[in-house]
This record gives C-alpha cells, sequence and structure tokens, in this order.
C-alpha cells in the first residue's frame, strides 16, 4: 500500500501528492527533533547512541534493578547522606574541576563514596591531585605487540592479582591506553610484560623501548572514600563495551551499590529532553507542578466529555417534543438510550437511561412554568 492510499484510508480523504509530500516532512522533522534533543553526538556522551558514546554502559545501569541511576550535571551535587552506597563515574572530562567542584568531591569521599575516574590524558592529574589521590595519568600510549586485538595499540590486559572488581574477568581489551603510575595505589588490572610506552599510536619498537608489565587500572584508599583510577575511557564506549571482558569489569565497579553516579557536569551538554527529565525527577515542586497539570488536564476532558453527552441528550430530547404518548415515549427513551451508548461506549445501560430520565424531568418541569 502506497503512502498516499495510507493516509486516505486514515483520514477519509482523497489526498494530493503534494499535501502527502507535506505530511510527510513534518513527520521527518518531527523524528528529527526528538533525536536532536534527546540524544548527543559528544565523544564519551552518556546519551550518544554511536559507536564513541556511552549510551551503553548508562543504559546497562538503569536496566539494572538493584542500583538506582543519578546524573550528576553539577559537581556540587555529590551526595552525603547516601555517599558510603554510591559509586561516581567521571569519564574523559571536557573541563577542568574548579575549587568548588572539587571540595564537593572531597566530601564525597569523606563520607565512605568510591570515585571511578576513566581517562588517557594527563589533563586529568590535577583533579586527581586536588581530591588525595596518588594515581596519574603518564603520558604517551602502551603499546603491545605481542598481546593484541586489532593492532599494538589495542593491547589485551588482565588482572593483577585477585580483587573484587576483577571477578570473572579473564582479560580487557584496551583502545589508545595510558599508564597508571602510582607508589601506593594497588594494581588491579596490568598489560602484559610485552608492552611498552611510546608517543604515538605508529610508534615502532626500538632499543630504546621498555618491554615491561604497566598498570591500566589501579584503587587506592582516599580519606574514607576509595579511588579507582582506569588508564582508558574507551572500555565504556558502545563500540568496545562488550568486547573481551570489558562490560563484566565496568558492571563489577559498581555491583552492589545502591546508587551509580555519572558525572556529566564537566562532559558534554546533555541534551535538553534529558536535562527537563532530570530536573522533573529530582525537583519536588516540578513534580507537584507535574501532577496539578494531570489534574486539571483530566478535569477540563471530562468536563467536555461530559457536555457533549448532554448536548447529544438534548438534540434527541427537542426532536421528540410533540410526542406525548407513554407507549411511544418509552420506546424513543430506548433507542435514545441506545444511541447514547453508541456515541459514548463508557455509559452503562443504567446511567444512560438516568441521563434520559434527568433530561425529561428537566423539560417536564420547564414547561409547567
Amino acid at each position: 500500500m502506497s503512502v498516499r492510499n495510507w493516509l486516505g484510508r486514515k483520514t477519509g480523504r482523497d489526498l494530493e501528492w503534494p499535501t502527502v509530500l507535506l505530511v510527510a516532512l513534518v513527520g521527518v522533522l518531527l523524528v528529527a527533533l526528538f533525536v536532536a534533543v534527546s540524544t548527543s553526538g559528544a565523544a564519551f556522551g552518556l546519551f550518544n547512541p554511536s559507536w564513541d558514546g556511552t549510551s551503553e554502559f548508562r543504559g546497562a545501569i538503569e536496566d539494572d534493578p538493584d542500583t538506582e541511576l543519578l546524573l550528576l550535571e553539577a559537581a556540587v551535587d555529590y551526595p552525603t547522606d547516601t555517599a558510603n552506597e554510591s559509586v561516581a563515574f567521571i569519564i574523559a572530562p571536557e573541563e577542568e574541576y574548579d575549587d568548588e567542584s572539587i571540595d564537593a568531591i572531597e566530601t564525597f569521599l569523606d563520607h565512605g563514596g568510591t570515585l571511578v575516574v576513566l581517562d588517557n590524558r594527563e589533563t586529568v592529574n590535577p583533579l586527581l591531585s586536588a581530591i588525595g589521590s596518588d594515581a596519574r595519568i603518564e603520558a604517551g600510549v602502551v603499546l603491545d605487540d605481542r598481546y593484541y586485538d586489532n593492532g599494538p595499540a589495542m593491547p589485551v590486559v588482565s588482572p593483577t592479582g585477585e580483587h573484587g572488581y576483577t571477578s570473572d574477568v579473564d582479560r580487557l581489551t584496551l583502545n589508545h591506553a595510558a599508564v597508571v603510575e602510582s607508589e601506593t595505589a594497588t594494581p588491579i588490572v596490568s598489560t602484559s610484560d610485552y608492552a611498552y610506552l611510546a608517543a604515538s599510536p605508529s610508534a615502532e619498537l626500538d632499543s630504546d623501548s621498555n618491554l615491561t608489565s604497566y598498570p591500566v587500572a589501579t584503587v587506592e584508599s582516599v580519606s574514607d572514600g576509595e579511588v579507582v583510577v582506569v588508564s582508558d575511557p574507551s572500555i565504556a564506549i558502545n563500540a568496545m563495551y562488550e568486547t573481551s571482558d570489558n562490560s563484566e569489569f565496568v558492571s563489577n565497579l559498581y555491583t552492589d551499590r545502591e546508587y551509580v553516579l555519572l558525572d556529566s557536569s564537566h562532559t558534554g551538554m546533555v541534551p535538553p529532553l534529558i536535562a527537563i527529565r532530570e530536573t522533573v525527577r529530582h525537583s519536588p515542586l516540578a513534580h507537584g507542578s507535574l501532577g496539578l497539570f494531570t489534574v486539571v488536564t483530566i478535569a477540563i476532558a471530562s468536563s467536555a466529555r461530559a457536555r457533549g453527552i448532554r448536548a447529544v441528550s438534548r438534540r434527541y430530547l427537542s426532536s421528540r417534543r410533540d410526542d406525548s404518548r407513554p407507549e411511544t415515549r418509552e420506546r424513543s427513551d430506548e433507542e435514545l438510550a441506545v444511541t447514547l451508548r453508541n456515541r459514548h461506549p463508557e455509559l452503562t445501560d443504567e446511567r444512560a437511561h438516568k441521563l434520559i430520565a434527568a433530561f425529561n424531568r428537566s423539560r417536564s418541569k420547564d414547561g409547567d412554568e
């Protein structure tokens, strides 16, 4: 069936092609508008469904019945009362954290919160230093000419010893990862002994290369909380999330935590529709306003339906004003009841007859006066 015929059947009209094209164009524009206000194209964006977004990671958290996802659009929103039940993720921040934001994260850690930082750039080091972490991202790209997935810049790494965060994890696949350097943090994932640090992904092994095992994920206690540093945010992107045991490792980082906080305060802009949704979710005033709007809308709709029923009743009653014989009147009332029920299926037979009787009494009263 053609679009023209389908629209014609839906509208009951014989539509011309210009009208059909206009309707189709409006439909496409509405879909495009919805996509624009509900998704993001930012790299590592939580609402970016493309290969470089992290929408699958966010979706896995939302689908977990044992956790509640909270989107932090401002770093000052880090909670304190539920900190010891929460884990917060910072994924490849685009901007440096200011003093107010750092104070909020420090308070979160002081109350027992866990912070997970995923980045492969040195630009995140000032944040790590400010919150009291000893871990640092070392400049360069870690390469492995022996254990890799699709080239040396995608090394295959494995857990270092036993740790809850690496439970059921045999290997991870990285992509342009860096190295975590620390004197006190505990390595939980490391490269093979054939890895080396290079200035670029295209560098080749030479006599100056230092072949050794490098840590790519560490954990350490900071105040009463914990800080996990992973030197590759790519393990959370859609293209890499299901590779090797990446998703298992990431999910281990928030397992047994009641709240998962995704810090979007210093990353790509949150889509407008999502921002509105989050505002409504976390604002009692917005909840109340939405509830009031819903009640008013239902009341208006119900009032309009009632007026429609009354109007139908009046039209049919007025058409039989000259018919005063009891047997004819009874038959006409039954016909009117059938008509009312056909037009308004929600009416019961009893309700339809009561409406008719009420209008009959009203009309009789008007006649006596």
